[in-house]
């Protein structure tokens, strides 16, 4: 089935390849200038969409017949508690910091190991130093959202 809506595909392109070719010349437009290859293109895609529409609409008829069941469960989506939205947040927030700080340390290893086999390895040098920088911001995001204050010890700065 899949090729022979692949050949009709093809078939359909090439007729409409020709037909524009042929009406182009008839009005002496020049079928390589920029507004024609992309009148070209959207009439492709539209092609390409007209024959992908029932295969869209039957997933689309799938999918919004699932709306109606969803709104039968009873009850509030985060429970009793207002603050689970926030909370979730500020979890999802000290996992990505977590996440991306591991990050950085491999990408400092990958440097590493392309410094080792002479390959460039300044990339990789920057995006763990870039990582390690956006850890360190939601890190302050993070303690900030827990109320606490940064303490900046600079007792030893004057000496």
């Amino acid at each position: 089935m899949i090729s022979k809506l692949t050949k009709r595909i093809r078939r359909e392109l090439a007729a409409g390849r020709a037909e524009r070719a042929g009406v182009a010349a008839l009005y002496g437009v020049d079928i390589n200038s920029p507004a024609a290859r992309i009148g070209n293109g959207l009439m492709t895609l539209s092609l390409v969409l007209r024959i992908v529409e029932p295969l869209l609409v039957l997933l689309l008829m799938f999918v919004i017949s699932a709306v109606p069941a969803a709104a039968q469960s009873p009850g509030n989506i985060f429970g009793s508690d207002a603050q689970t939205p926030g909370r979730g947040l500020v979890e999802a927030i000290k996992y990505f910091r977590n996440v991306i700080f591991i990050a950085g340390i491999a990408f400092f290893m990958w440097g590493a190991i392309n410094m080792g086999f002479e390959k460039p390895w300044g990339g990789k040098a920057i995006a763990g130093a870039a990582c390690w920088a956006f850890a360190g911001i939601s890190a302050l995001v993070y303690t900030f959202s827990q109320g606490d204050s940064v303490q900046l010890d600079t007792s030893g700065l004057g000496r």
